[in-house]
């Protein structure tokens, strides 16, 4: 399967195959396949990847880059973080930022064991170019105590998250709702996504709205709409979502592969629906 435009997935069912084509290539035989030259083989390891995840689109000369700077922020959280990752494309667009923020955001959760290791993390994305995303204090007092926000002020990533002093370790993937008379719509569109009935968290306020789907006991999405808070939609941050039949479930998603469709939320946000292969196991 195509991995990216510079690399190639192989999975061959027994293991003399791997040992063939690790002596094609050490003697030459794949310098020239259709057009294309293999210059380095590499193994790699298969995970279940979780139920909803983040990409982010980086050029093709800067992917490796960008994985690096993503991994010198989560390694505190997680050396396997899979809840991000990376794709090269050609040219992505670029998106200005100024007076607004991207629409998605990844927090991770840290335990009160874990507090040194919460702190190490805010200390490396207080450094430039990250600057901290301040909510207004009635969002701060009625949601979002004890999280702190940051914003990568240099590329197109999505808000990252630490929050601390949770029971139990996990990641949280929130998406801001920028009209909040949409927010019962998004709800909806989302619930059929993931086949999750959100908690609604009660707050008496009418301009802050919120919204969580528990995807696994680490794992959670979270619809928000808070004043102040001016999402843009951004084509270099896509989410990805894990569903069992998208064709019974979704039929308007428009399939791209044997396991992948895409679509657009009732705002605009693009998504990726897959299904891992060799399974239907949501």
């Amino acid at each position: 399967m195509r991995w990216n435009i510079h690399h190639i997935l192989l999975y061959f069912p027994q293991s003399e195959d791997y040992d063939l084509l690790g002596n094609l290539f050490m003697e030459g035989k794949l310098d020239n396949c259709h057009g294309f030259r293999i210059v380095k083989i590499e193994p790699a390891i298969l995970t279940n990847p979780p139920k909803c995840f983040i990409e982010v689109q980086a050029d093709a000369e800067e992917g490796s880059k960008v994985q690096q700077e993503i991994t010198s922020i989560v390694t505190n959280f997680s050396g396997a973080f899979t809840h991000l990752s990376v794709c090269e494309t050609e040219s992505p667009k670029t998106v200005n930022q100024q007076n607004s923020c991207p629409p998605v955001a990844v927090s991770m959760l840290f335990t009160g064991q874990t507090q040194s290791l919460a702190l190490k993390t805010i200390e490396a994305l207080s450094a430039r170019p990250w600057d901290q995303f301040l909510l207004t204090d009635e969002v701060r007092n009625a949601v979002e105590y004890d999280t702190k926000y940051f914003i990568n002020t240099a590329r197109d990533f999505p808000i990252f998250g630490v929050k601390t002093a949770m029971p139990i370790s996990g990641v949280r993937i929130s998406l801001f709702v920028k009209d909040v008379k949409k927010f019962t719509k998004m709800e909806d569109f989302y619930s059929k996504v993931t086949m999750v009935k959100p908690y609604k968290r009660e707050l008496n306020h009418e301009e802050i709205r919120y919204s969580t789907y528990t995807l696994s006991e680490r794992s959670e999405f979270t619809l928000a709409a808070y004043p102040g808070v001016s999402p843009v939609s951004n084509p270099n941050v896509v989410l990805y979502f894990h569903v069992r039949n998208v064709s019974s479930c979704i039929p308007e998603a428009q399939k791209l592969s044997e396991d992948h469709w895409q679509m657009m939320d009732p705002e605009g946000n693009k998504l990726i629906l897959f299904t891992p292969l060799l399974s239907d196991v949501c």
